[in-house]
């Protein structure tokens, strides 16, 4: 069969429209104001604080994920607080005063194409700071300087990330904030996996796991639970992962929040797909497609068909794995997003490929080919080359031995080639940021 490429990732965009200064609004101590957050759109408040005086903001997200940054008197960023992923859950900011005068809290949407939500926020506490209230700033800032590296793609801005998290570890606990501890150790978990460490990742989770169950705190539960299947699913033991994974998924349902449930559901569908379960696949993959749509989650969508094309290609039924393929194809296309075309591409071609029709899969395969190349991605194209070899193999005769046409021979080069360069391990299986 030739190579299919099976690539799944939840992917958080940025980007915001500015309110003017006019448009900001006061907040009052405990007096909440509700509002709708389109995805471009930045929400103001201002709130006049005295010098050494302590204030915590509270945002309550309802269909939106978003962020809190705190701004100083003369325009200066404080801190940028986004500690809980996902359309559900609590996010705070704290603010110590080094001088009189009007603090800016500004909110945005993380994700630039999701659809509108609503959130509560206001002003939770203001006073004189304590020396416990200069801990849990401390904490906050240590937290957001390590979640800013975390976001880094380098290994060393990763581990540079465990030490600020590890550092904020005792300031959470002395602040009494158990939450921002567990989201802490959820993130180190993270941090661990990605950096191959399988069994400090696994200590992290279920410290965290244990802090959110005690909390009563189900979506951060569902969170770690689904980040847990992910590091099995990662070292090859997918039993372990889907239980995980089907732990996790009632969890979300529970409190609604689409975010979590999408992921987990296409975890469930990529470990029956690695272990031959096709019909099982393709419930679970079915059932994320309309969450998918539902909240605006473009990139997301054409994941998800090209997933279920790659489904429907192993059963042969490849009317159905065309019509899947087209329709990821047409999206990608629209979002500009060259690699997601140029593995679309290659899977349509796959199927012509099988089906006898070379000229149009050698069509598909040499654009492939010309994305691949733009893009540098060595891998993909040592991949493609190896198809259009053997699909040469074909016309030329009635089939060829693998690995027996120069096309073929180049791909192998190639795949010998970039075996010998590091890289990050990838994973089908989507963890969740917290």
């Amino acid at each position: 069969m030739r190579s299919v490429v099976f690539i799944v990732t939840l992917t958080l965009l940025t980007g915001a429209v500015v309110i003017g200064q006019q448009d900001a609004r006061e907040l009052a101590p405990r007096v909440p104001i509700v509002r709708d957050l389109a995805a471009t759109r930045k929400d103001v408040y201002r709130l006049s604080l005295a010098a050494s005086q302590f204030a915590r903001v509270i945002a309550i997200q309802n269909g939106v994920d978003l962020q809190l940054r705190a701004i100083g008197p003369s325009g200066d960023q404080l801190i940028v607080m986004d500690r809980e992923e996902g359309m559900k859950g609590v996010e705070r900011v704290s603010i110590i005063a080094g001088a009189a005068g009007e603090y800016r809290v500004e909110v945005t949407g993380v994700n630039k194409d999701a659809v509108t939500g609503k959130y509560e926020i206001w002003l939770d506490e203001l006073r004189e700071a304590t020396v416990t209230d200069r801990t849990q700033v401390a904490a906050e800032r240590t937290f957001a300087r390590g979640r800013e590296l975390h976001q880094q793609p380098t290994a060393a801005a990763k581990r540079q990330a465990v030490s600020l998290y590890q550092e904020a570890l005792p300031l959470w606990r002395a602040a009494g904030d158990r939450a921002g501890e567990a989201t802490t150790l959820h993130n180190l978990g993270d941090l661990h996996k990605l950096l191959d460490e399988y069994a400090q990742a696994d200590v992290a989770y279920e410290e965290a796991l244990t802090l959110r169950r005690a909390l009563g705190d189900q979506h951060g539960e569902a969170a770690t639970l689904l980040n847990i299947g992910a590091n099995y699913y990662v070292q090859g033991h997918k039993d372990m992962a889907l239980d995980y994974f089907m732990r996790a998924l009632p969890l979300w349902k529970t409190v609604g929040d689409p975010l979590g449930e999408v992921p987990t559901l296409n975890n469930i569908a990529v470990v029956y797909g690695s272990i031959g379960e096709y019909q099982k696949a393709l419930i679970y993959h079915r059932q994320a497609l309309p969450l998918r749509q539902a909240i605006g989650d473009r990139v997301g969508e054409a994941l998800t068909l090209n997933n279920l094309g790659m489904i429907y290609r192993f059963l042969d039924e490849n009317d159905k794995a065309l019509a899947y393929y087209s329709r990821a194809q047409e999206i990608r296309r629209q979002l500009d997003d060259r690699r997601g075309e140029g593995i679309t591409l290659n899977n349509m071609a796959a199927v012509y490929d099988e089906l006898g029709e070379f000229d149009k899969a050698l069509d598909l395969y040499n654009r492939s080919l010309d994305i691949k190349r733009a893009l540098g991605d060595k891998r993909g194209e040592a991949s493609t080359l190896n198809n259009v070899g053997e699909a040469f193999c074909w016309i030329a005769s009635s089939g060829c031995a693998s690995g027996s046409t120069r096309w073929s021979r180049i791909g192998f080069a190639l795949r010998r080639r970039v075996r010998r360069t590091p890289r990050s391990r990838p994973s089908s299986a989507t963890s969740m940021r917290r």
